[in-house]
């Protein structure tokens, strides 16, 4: 099964959208249509290990999504700077998809799987929860192979074991809530991650570039996801409209700080990555200032959530009085 270009993935997902009807307290419900019908049939899980040939003379990344790789500063210290950085930039994404699924995605589908009417959701929802547990396990297990598979990889020396900003930013946010929105918060971060259409998925499948290890893990998973998104759609949709309007004076601006967590670059891991590759402190800085300045970080930020700001306007976010405010300042609209 090939995957989608990104206008026809968008396209998909679009026709996905559940069926909308009022709910009890006056705020856009929906229809649980299933994503799942023919999950025996396409998920990845059932299918052999992606190809994890790595063709000489191709790339493990495309270059303009690895911070410095084309700089000056960084040119001149030659290809086996960039291909270290290269290396950096794709086990960083390894490592956090393991994360992101093992940490967040399958511990709030676990409990919509053991309680789906606490948002909101049918209970056909919470037992086709139970599969994006499996898929994303899949997804976690395939990440830490494909690692194991590139050559060079076992050669690189550990970085300094750090948690992923997301995990950190959550527990913040989590202590500044009362206890009971632990879950709400859980499930709208969630939400938010699987309903993002990232550049990496977007672009990477089709990039004749970018070795077919890469290029095949990375279409699996768009594969996968995109049923997720259809799903976690449906979620946000129950989730926003089964909650009192008290809850919805908080949550709706969490959305906001959530996309931005999600999303916000890893600079001081970047950093370690430049200065690992040979640059003294100061030009990292440098580099890191040019790569990702203010207007290209918030472009790339509106670009990846452009589907999650468009499904928060159509369940009605962004017409809550405490969230549009937070969306302006997060400099996700304008």
């Amino acid at each position: 099964m090939r995957v989608k270009s990104s206008s026809s993935l968008s396209r998909t997902l679009e026709k996905s959208v559940p069926a909308t009807k009022m709910s009890r307290n006056g705020i856009s419900s929906t229809q649980y249509r299933s994503p799942f019908d023919n999950w025996y049939t396409y998920s990845t899980v059932h299918k052999p290990l992606p190809d994890f040939t790595c063709e000489t003379g191709l790339v493990l990344f495309p270059p303009e999504l690895v911070p410095g790789v084309g700089h000056p500063l960084v040119g001149k210290l030659g290809d086996h700077a960039v291909r270290r950085l290269t290396m950096r930039k794709l086990e960083s994404y390894n490592e956090f998809t393991e994360k992101l699924e093992y940490k967040a995605v399958m511990a709030a589908s676990i409990k919509i799987a053991q309680n789906p009417s606490a948002f909101g959701l049918s209970e056909q929802a919470g037992r086709e929860a139970r599969l994006i547990v499996t898929d994303e396990s899949h997804h976690a297990y395939v990440a830490i192979e494909l690692i194991k598979q590139i050559p060079g990889f076992s050669e690189l020396p550990p970085l300094t074991p750090s948690q992923p900003p997301f995990l950190r930013g959550l527990e913040e946010l989590e202590r500044d809530l009362p206890n009971e929105f632990a879950d709400d918060l859980l499930i709208a971060f969630v939400s938010i991650s699987e309903t993002l259409i990232t550049s990496i998925l977007r672009g990477i499948p089709r990039d004749r570039r970018v070795v077919s290890a890469v290029r095949n893990t990375v279409r699996d998973h768009c594969i996968d996801e995109a049923r997720h998104h259809s799903y976690f759609v449906y979620v946000v949709h129950q989730h926003w409209a089964s909650i009192e309007p008290y809850r919805r004076e908080i949550l709706g601006p969490l959305y906001a700080k959530l996309i931005r967590l999600f999303l916000d670059p890893n600079l001081d891991l970047c950093r370690a990555w430049l200065i690992e590759a040979g640059l003294d402190p100061s030009d990292a800085e440098f580099v890191l200032q040019d790569y990702y300045s203010p207007e290209r970080v918030a472009a790339g930020i509106r670009a990846d959530s452009f589907p999650t700001l468009k499904l928060m306007e159509r369940v009605g976010v962004l017409d809550y009085p405490t969230a549009r405010p937070a969306f302006v300042e997060q400099k996700l609209i304008d």
